[in-house]
């Protein structure tokens, strides 16, 4: 879940670019409506990394959670 992250956002995704593990995973990341640079620093990642992002309801992080979850494949 992001809301207004761009100073934490970049950094994360990157540690996971950084990271050695090959089996399959996928990154969701709801994000609450954003109002910086968050969503721009998460698409630039999209050609490293297996990443969705979907537009959280603004009901509350529990709420996004579960949005993030009941979409998840893996």
């Amino acid at each position: 879940m992001t809301r207004n992250e761009e100073k934490k956002i970049g950094k994360m995704l990157q540690s996971i670019v950084n990271q050695k593990f090959h089996g399959k995973y996928e990154i969701i990341i709801v994000d609450a409506h954003s109002s910086d640079n968050t969503r721009k620093i998460i698409t630039s990642f999209f050609n490293q990394l297996p990443l969705r992002i979907i537009d959280g309801e603004g009901k509350g992080i529990g709420a996004d959670r579960n949005i993030g979850g009941n979409i998840c494949k893996l």
